[in-house]
């Protein structure tokens, strides 16, 4: 492909990259359904399915989980504060 200007050029660019995105994402969409996903095997036998070599580093054998809500904050009660207030003033 010959382009006689920069002009060109940078359309071009532009557009293959809008290609190769909406590519990218189209696959990434399909091969995330749950039907390409593998059946997690019996725990007897997991070193036939995965390379169990490095006994430290196993992610297959760990769930990883996320939440957006934040966990309660441990809070101390006013009566503690209260007291705790006290007794050291006591001394």
């Amino acid at each position: 492909m010959s382009l006689s200007n920069e002009y060109e050029r940078r359309k071009w660019r532009e557009k293959l990259g809008e290609v190769l995105a909406e590519k990218t994402l189209y696959t990434a969409e399909v091969m995330n359904k749950h039907e390409f996903l593998p059946k997690m095997p019996n725990q007897s036998d997991l070193e036939l399915v995965f390379d169990s070599t490095f006994h430290d580093v196993q992610p297959y054998l760990f769930k990883v989980c996320h939440s957006t809500s934040s966990p309660a904050a441990p809070s101390v009660g006013i009566n503690t504060v209260r007291r705790l207030l006290k007794d050291t003033l006591a001394i």
